[in-house]
């Protein structure tokens, strides 16, 4: 039997854990043409959300367009992801991208070409020297409006990372790509993103391009019952089971983030595929392969630690993050004033060690935390 538990990818079809409410909101404030920024940390499943959305609003004759901007680089390839998003979410056929282009872009010249798994791959040949960026992404902007009305269609389009817009000359692009979509009545939108600070800062500052632009929305982890009948699910559809106690550490270890819990799963599934009931001291025992088998990535970044975010994450590791800042936690760990701790952790969130979830500070990575709280009596007083 094939691996049932997914990581690393969309999670679709019977591997995408409820999120029934979610995807009911979502559907409603798309259809009624709502502009949504939805934030959630990394491995949460945001982009397997989006997925699901857009496949029910598919279902209902919408078109659908993606557009990760963790491969933009610069405003040429910013302008030749949103074009070929945008392209290749109307027609799915070679032969017709030739056609759109003429019809909606004629100024850019295509190249179709045949990746190794034999499959067609667009790209607009952009030249700069030739070309008005500038100008062309605003006619890209304006292109699934102009698309829904020749159509007669609804039109969706999520931006996967939005924050990353920013590293692209952001606030120019911003107040730019708000001047068109602003008048957009027949497109709906969603700016999801994982740097929480950042998107906050985009929606609630009244000096951002995106000030009160449309509804927030908070992805939260999924619940955990709905999680724990899956994976029992998942294991006895191969005859085999897990025990209470197994399942209770699987969400300790995992602190209930979907991508970790997916993940740990995958590993237990493999690494004692004949065994016909899992037990806590499995979970412990792959827990313990996943984060020294990562001993290499770890040392390489514990390395490049300064000493202070060297204790601060051991701290962090040992006591869960609550209360750092007070006289108590800074003397039990050997921290200095409640300024030079706030500045590490600034630094560690920044960097995606860390990240604040309520009253709390923690790690992104629970496998470095497990590594560091593995490896502690080797660091000394490091």
């Amino acid at each position: 039997m094939i691996n049932p538990f997914i990581y690393g990818e969309e999670v679709v079809g019977d591997s995408f854990i409820n999120r029934e409410d979610e995807l009911r909101m979502l559907t409603r404030d798309i259809e009624s043409n709502e502009r949504i920024f939805l934030i959630s940390p990394r491995r949460y499943g945001k982009t397997s959300l989006i997925v699901s959305l857009f496949s029910i609003l598919r279902e209902r004759r919408w078109l659908t367009a993606r557009i990760d901007l963790y491969k933009a680089t610069s405003l040429e390839s910013l302008a030749n992801l949103y074009g070929v998003s945008i392209i290749r979410s109307i027609e799915s056929k070679p032969e017709k991208w030739i056609r759109f282009l003429k019809e909606f872009i004629p100024m850019l010249r295509p190249t179709i070409t045949i990746n190794p798994d034999g499959q067609a791959e667009l790209s607009l040949n952009l030249h700069p020297r030739e070309q008005n960026i500038e100008l062309l992404l605003d006619k890209l902007y304006n292109l699934p409006e102009e698309i829904a009305v020749r159509h007669k269609k609804r039109v969706a389009i999520a931006f996967d990372e939005f924050q990353e817009i920013r590293t692209l000359n952001g606030e120019k692009i911003e107040k730019a790509l708000r001047a068109n979509i602003q008048r957009h009545h027949n497109v709906s939108y969603i700016f999801a993103g994982s740097k929480k600070r950042m998107l906050y800062d985009m929606v609630s500052k009244p000096s951002s391009a995106f000030y009160k632009m449309g509804k927030v929305i908070h992805l939260n982890k999924i619940n955990r019952k709905d999680f724990e009948r899956f994976i029992i699910t998942k294991f006895s559809q191969a005859r085999r089971s897990i025990s209470e106690d197994a399942l209770e550490k699987i969400f300790t270890i995992t602190e209930e983030i979907p991508y970790n819990i997916q993940f740990l799963c995958h590993q237990i599934w493999d690494k004692y595929y004949g065994q016909k009931k899992i037990t806590v001291d499995d979970v412990e025992a792959t827990v313990k392969d996943i984060a020294f088998g990562q001993t290499p990535i770890y040392t390489t970044i514990w390395d490049r630690l300064t000493l202070h975010q060297r204790r601060v994450l051991k701290a962090i590791a040992a006591s869960g993050g609550k209360g750092i800042f007070s006289q108590d936690f800074r003397q039990q760990y050997g921290l200095d004033s409640p300024a030079s701790v706030q500045t590490s952790v600034n630094s560690l969130i920044s960097h995606e060690f860390l990240d604040r979830e309520n009253d709390s500070y923690v790690f992104l990575d629970v496998f470095f935390k497990e590594w560091i709280s593995r490896r502690m009596s080797d660091f000394g007083s490091e």
